[in-house]
């Protein structure tokens, strides 16, 4: 059950004693429809303990309990996240916003207390109001001095536990405030005496303090020392002389109370209290030495002054899986952070000698970048230690701004990369901005890491453009110091951002970071480098080049124990294996991911690389369904995906979705559906991942074809190539010029579509895709059929065959087995058979030997764009993208010296001198 074991950790130590009356009206309220309750009361009335109690009792009967203390919380960011972690009762959360948690909580009878609200009652609401309008079953119980004012709020305020005059009746036991000092008395002094007199005493104690528990329980602690009648006077004592007091009586009370507590530690005690205050949350007992001891608290003193401040119930202690752990309620730390100010420490106030607001600061900085250095996130002891220090690191984090810009940048950069692992995406990012704003100016290499680290978090935030300029700039930070694990980590940055718009400049950055992150001893760094050089390969989708990276890499996860750049790597595998026509293994490396993000949909959520990778596992296994002739299949794991998506935008992550829907829309023929999805990926992408983009294009352009629309199809394929010479992407080139010629043809033209199916042809032969140069030749296949040329086509499509049949186009099946009827029909079949043995017995180099003899007559034309050949028109378009002459014959399947001739036939009937006036022409008017 959630928050079991913090309920244990919060009730069990001390029982609980008397509001039957409270309990009683807030189950009323509850059974009555009411889903928020807000316990109002001043600090030390005993709220926390009474929504405690509550959960209990509804644990006992089997509620599911979800518990967040926002003592230690000072921002909606980290609110958010401690909401989440709550509801994934400790797991690794993701740093997602309330409706998140709504998602996970679905409808489930949930109880959630939200526990010290009063310092965020602004966030608190939006988070009852988030939880109450998105889960029917939930219902709250929040702890504040003041209400939430949410709506649907029932608002009860706490009182004192009844000292009035009832309490003369008997011996005062049945009076709750009674029974509380003296269950609390005899956890100190098991032989307390309760004679009437000593009765007598103590209600003449908690009549002095209001009935209000925590100065109760602060009273009952005195007993180690004093008898119950020396602690009845003093308390009068101090409350006579604090009459004059302004304020709210409560308030007034309690502070007396805790003065009287104040004034009766020793001087080293004292000073030990005042320098807790330091501490947000909890600490250990190593942490306190190393903040509070200087010469005049010795280092060996700690440990006992600590112990007697938790035995005079102004520290509490408990018992964690990483040991003995303490803390401060809040009302005493607030007052502790008073009499900070009021005595003038020259610990805390740098008056004198070091403060301990500085050494809070140096042990949480220290303590960061150990766990950085030996990466403790990756660890699960090591990352509790980092959640049990977590308000800790804010806190320092707040001073170091104020007043220490360059250790701000040292936690920043030491703890950026727990905050990514971890999910803590908005709140990292908000914090490295902070240290940078304090630090505008300083030359340090934690400040280029820093930099790199908000690149990092903008970049899986979908914030590509400033994640490149932050990545510039933590280039440009990392030069100024010369520090190579630094350059390390800004070169990564840069080529992350770069890799998915502009892959070919992304990969020589990457090479370098590869190589300082190897000299740096930087396992992390080098992590991250392969896995984006690996990834910036795949969108080039060039897996020849790929293949090394990618073993370095996921052998570095697997040593290191690296879930994400181990997901990261077989999702690129993954597309490898399709593409080489391997579903088996696909399937299996898809499948593995699924099983490092958590199986189904991660439990977390989140925009990051978990989800990212999930996402992509899902778009791999679905065109792996479309490849085998499943589209239905396909669909169906998409859409729960993207279902789940819709409230909460992954960028990229729903981009894989949509292309693998609209391919399984395509392969089940609603076009409408395809050009829906193509348009929606395509706009999401168009400013951000170039290699999805084209994507996008891709189904458009496809659709197109298959509805007729020849126009939109070429319009299509155009972007297509630029989004192709941006990314260096030659699958992408190949596939934009195989729809330009299905459009030629479509439109009559076979002559163009025929020099474009070629040029296809020489673009899969050069770059190893035997997928499009199959793809070419079925397409040359039907052309051939069209000009008449059918023991060509049967030669053709037979190479084709025999180059791969599993690599065949899954939305050209038709049209295949119609270049094979056609060629039936068209020769006997002794010619048929002699055409397909040719083409059976010719490799892929043969064949563009073939094509090159058997080339059809030319058409000669007078002036203009419009008077080109189909050849020159290619040839005219290659030299435009810079192509020199021998590139542009391996591409055309054409000798060097035919495109020289050509080029000079291009330049007398366009008019033009050079290929740099054939380029401004081109773009200015494009030959149709």
């Amino acid at each position: 059950m959630n928050g079991d074991r913090v309920l244990r950790h919060r009730d069990s130590a001390t029982s609980f004693v008397g509001r039957r009356r409270e309990l009683a009206d807030i189950a009323q309220v509850f059974g009555w429809g009411g889903r928020l309750v807000t316990l109002v009361g001043p600090g030390g009335i005993g709220k926390t303990r009474l929504a405690m109690r509550v959960a209990r009792l509804r644990a006992d009967r089997g509620q599911e309990v979800v518990l967040v203390d926002l003592a230690p919380i000072c921002s909606q960011g980290r609110l958010d996240d401690a909401v989440l972690r709550a509801v994934t009762n400790g797991a690794e959360a993701r740093g997602l916003p309330p409706r998140s948690v709504t998602q996970l909580l679905g409808d489930r009878d949930v109880l959630v207390v939200l526990d010290n609200c009063e310092h965020l009652t602004t966030e608190a609401r939006r988070v009852a109001e988030a939880l109450l309008d998105g889960c029917p079953g939930v219902r709250i119980i929040a702890t504040a001095r003041e209400p939430l004012r949410a709506d649907g709020e029932t608002v009860r305020h706490v009182e004192p536990l009844a000292v009035g005059p009832e309490a003369e009746e008997a011996d005062g036991h049945d009076n709750q405030a009674v029974r509380l000092f003296i269950d609390r008395a005899r956890l100190v002094r098991r032989t307390l005496d309760v004679s009437p007199s000593a009765v007598r005493d103590v209600r003449r104690i908690v009549r002095a303090v209001d009935g209000i528990p925590l100065a109760i329980e602060l009273a009952a602690a005195r007993v180690r020392m004093l008898t119950v009648h020396e602690i009845a006077d003093g308390l009068n004592l101090h409350m006579l002389s604090a009459t004059r007091r302004g304020g709210d009586a409560r308030h007034r009370t309690m502070s007396t109370s805790l003065d009287w507590s104040y004034s009766l530690l020793s001087i080293p005690e004292r000073v030990l209290f005042r320098r807790l205050s330091q501490f947000r949350g909890q600490w250990s007992e190593e942490a306190a030495i190393a903040v509070c001891a200087d010469d005049d608290l010795p280092a060996d003193a700690v440990p006992g002054h600590l112990r007697a401040l938790v035995a005079k119930s102004l520290v509490v202690r408990r018992e964690t899986p990483l040991g003995e752990r303490f803390r401060m309620l809040l009302p005493i730390r607030d007052y502790a952070r008073e009499q900070v100010y009021s005595a003038h420490d020259p610990a805390v106030h740098p008056v004198a000698g070091e403060p301990s607001a500085d050494r809070h600061l140096r042990y949480y900085v220290e303590l960061a970048e150990r766990a950085d250095a030996a990466q403790w996130v990756l660890d699960f002891q090591g990352r509790e230690e980092l959640e049990d220090a977590a308000a800790n690191f804010h806190a320092a984090l707040e001073h170091a701004c104020a007043h220490h810009p360059e250790d701000a940048l040292r936690l920043a950069a030491a703890l950026g990369f727990y905050w990514r692992v971890t999910g803590r995406l908005t709140i990292a990012a908000e914090a490295s901005a902070r240290a940078l704003e304090a630090a505008p100016d300083t030359p340090h290499p934690a400040r280029a890491v820093v930099l790199a680290n908000q690149s990092a978090l903008l970049f899986w935030l979908g914030n590509i453009a400033d994640a490149h300029a932050y990545a510039v700039a933590a280039v440009e930070s990392a030069g100024l110091t010369g520090d190579t694990r630094a350059r390390a980590h800004a070169l990564v940055r840069l080529g992350s951002s770069l890799a998915a718009t502009c892959a070919r400049d992304a990969q020589s950055v990457m090479r370098e970071a590869v190589d300082l992150a190897r000299r740096s001893y930087d396992p992390v760094v080098l992590g991250d480098a392969l896995v984006n050089l690996t990834m910036s390969l795949m969108w080039q989708e060039d897996y020849a080049a790929m293949r090394e990276a990618a073993e370095e890499s996921a052998s570095l996860a697997y040593i290191f124990g690296f879930d994400y750049i181990e997901a990261l790597t077989l999702w690129c595998q993954a597309h490898e294996a399709r593409a080489r026509h391997d579903p088996a293994r696909a399937k299996a490396s898809a499948e593995r991911v699924l099983e490092l993000t958590g199986g189904d949909a991660p439990g977390q959520g989140g925009c990051d690389v978990r989800t990212f990778c999930h996402n992509g596992a899902v778009q791999v296994l679905a065109l792996t369904a479309v490849d085998e002739g499943d589209p239905e299949r396909a669909a169906a794991l998409v859409a729960g995906e993207l279902a789940r998506c819709e409230s909460e935008p992954v960028p990229w992550g729903v981009g894989v979705l949509l292309h693998a829907r609209g391919c399984a829309e395509l392969a089940a023929g609603d076009h409408a559906a395809a050009r829906a999805t193509g348009t929606q990926l395509y706009e999401r992408e168009r400013g951000g991942s170039a290699a999805l983009a084209w994507r996008g294009l891709e189904i458009l352009m496809r659709a197109a074809l298959a509805d007729g629309d020849t126009a939109a199809a070429r319009r299509h394929a155009e972007g297509i190539r630029t989004l192709a010479r941006d990314l260096g992407n030659r699958v992408a080139e190949a596939t934009a010029t195989l729809g330009t010629a299905h459009a030629d043809l479509a439109a009559g033209d076979a002559g163009s579509a025929e020099m474009r199916a070629r040029e296809a042809f020489g673009i899969g032969l050069a770059a190893r895709l035997p997928a499009h140069a199959v793809a070419a030749l079925d397409l040359l296949g039907e052309i051939a059929v069209v000009r008449g040329r059918p023991a060509q086509a049967a030669c053709l499509v037979a190479a084709a065959d025999a180059a791969g049949a599993a690599a065949r186009d899954p939305y050209r099946q038709a049209a295949y087995a119609a270049v094979r009827r056609a060629v039936d029909g068209a020769l006997d079949v002794s010619e048929r058979d002699a055409a397909y043995a040719q083409g059976a017995g010719m490799t892929l180099d043969d064949v563009a030997g073939y094509l090159r003899r058997t080339r059809g007559k030319r058409v000669r034309a007078d002036r203009g764009w419009a008077s080109l050949t189909a050849t020159e028109t290619a040839v005219a378009r290659l030299a435009a993208d810079g192509l020199l002459n021998p590139a542009i014959a391996e591409r055309l399947v054409i000798a060097r010296a035919t495109v020289k001739v050509h080029l000079s036939r291009v330049y007398a009937k366009v008019g033009v001198a050079n290929r740099t006036e054939l380029a401004a022409q081109l773009r200015a008017v494009p030959p149709t």
